[in-house]
């Protein structure tokens, strides 16, 4: 049996029903459904950060999205805490802040583009149309009215960039090859020392299967060409060089591909194996920081070796920020924070309340012991009523289970149900 109950807002407490929950013989009571019905959130912490800004004119300000229901928290004191701004209820993929405007933010959802002027305090929704599927966006560093955004074009899912030329006021769509289709645009970069070049990764479908492309403009997305692929596997994170507009990195499950022609010819890089995300050191651009799966690859030598940091680190990144020696990661279990440059990592997201709880089990004889999983972010025990949260070691195949109890004898024990 296959179970796919989601609580997005990770555990609640119905508390006008605690009692009844916790014991009451009276289990056919019916609630007035004119009561008002009183929440509290009880946790654990988490969700899946798909983004981190940090505020360019106070560091200690950070501001993340959580993709699964496009909630914004923000932090005015490094990610120690966290507070909700703002929700749009939906599958939000990506947010930028316009580099030479730190009031101005952008959040991509399927077709629409969600517009701020103060922070994310109020937003204005940007429709492109249901034809458009949205990806990743950028904002131009040297000309930031212009916006850009991968996605797909249409039900045949053509390959397609859109774009703005006065901060979100009015769009284009640019389609790359209307000879391919089954597959859209993914990952953005914009060089930031040489005016209207543009590197960006696509997909699209063939007789022998699905095509891994990079693309290149050099006028600001007016026309497009392939550049050369170092491997049939798509670039996940794209970033150039800021003081060598030739040097141009990306980064797949086949590993980081070093470029030092624009684009031309690629060299893997030594001693890594792969990863999702890239990151330059703004102060030092020999530093880059590859994030993968629970762990955080550093090179101090523009990629030529590579150190692996795991501790403290845990799920895949999806993002990554930084700040002096102050390192930020963003994964499917929450946000993390290194304050040495990476080699050691704690959690940092509390009052992030956005991860996906598909099971929960109360113990029987112990109510104040609750049991969770969270999807793609592991299983979690409170013996505090969820004041207070601990991670479990997670059970064989942990993947596949659709179901737990706990024995009503031994609070202490769990017994799961896996299959299809």
């Amino acid at each position: 049996m296959k179970n796919n109950r989601l609580f997005p807002a990770a555990v609640l407490v119905f508390l006008s029903l605690l009692p009844s929950i916790t014991g009451s013989n009276q289990s056919n009571e019916i609630i007035s459904q004119s009561q008002p019905w009183e929440w509290t959130f009880l946790g654990p912490y988490g969700g899946n950060i798909n983004k981190i800004i940090i505020d360019a004119d106070d560091p200690q300000e950070l501001y993340i999205l959580v993709s699964s229901l496009g909630n914004i928290f923000y932090s005015r004191n490094q990610g120690n805490r966290w507070n909700k701004i703002a929700g749009f209820y939906r599958e939000c993929s990506d947010m930028v802040v316009d580099p030479n405007d730190p009031e101005k933010f952008y959040v991509v959802s399927h077709s629409h583009v969600f517009k701020s002027i103060d922070k994310g305090k109020t937003w204005e929704t940007i429709d492109l149309g249901t034809e458009c599927t949205l990806n990743n966006i950028e904002v131009d560093p040297l000309d930031s009215r212009r916006i850009y955004v991968t996605g797909s074009y249409g039900s045949e899912k053509y390959m397609a960039v859109y774009q703005s030329k006065n901060s979100g006021e009015s769009w284009s769509c640019t389609i790359i090859n209307d000879s391919v289709r089954g597959g859209g645009t993914y990952a953005i970069a914009i060089s930031p020392s040489v005016p209207n070049v543009i590197l960006i990764s696509g997909t699209y479908s063939s007789e022998s299967g699905l095509q891994h492309r990079l693309y290149k403009t050099i006028n600001s997305g007016s026309t497009w060409r392939e550049v050369s692929n170092p491997i049939n596997a798509l670039a996940l994170s794209i970033a150039f060089a800021p003081q060598d507009p030739l040097r141009i990195y990306t980064i797949s499950s086949w590993g980081i591909y070093i470029s030092s022609d624009g684009g031309d010819s690629w060299e893997k890089a030594k001693s890594l194996a792969s990863g999702y995300r890239l990151m330059i050191d703004p102060v030092n651009p020999n530093i880059i920081y590859a994030g993968g799966n629970g762990c955080i690859n550093k090179s101090i030598d523009r990629g030529e070796t590579w150190l692996r940091y795991t501790n403290g680190l845990r799920g895949s990144c999806n993002t990554l920020a930084m700040q002096n020696s102050t390192v930020y990661l963003g994964s499917d279990y929450g946000l993390f924070r290194s304050m040495d440059e990476g080699q050691n990592w704690a959690s940092s997201h509390h009052g992030i309340g956005n991860m996906n709880i598909s099971l929960l089990a109360v113990s029987p004889s112990s109510p104040n012991i609750i049991y969770a999983r969270a999807e793609y972010a592991g299983f979690y025990k409170t013996q505090d009523s969820g004041k207070t949260w601990s991670e479990l070691d997670p059970p064989p195949n942990c993947n596949n289970i659709s179901e737990f109890v706990v024995n009503p004898q031994n609070s202490q024990e769990l017994f799961s149900l896996s299959g299809g």
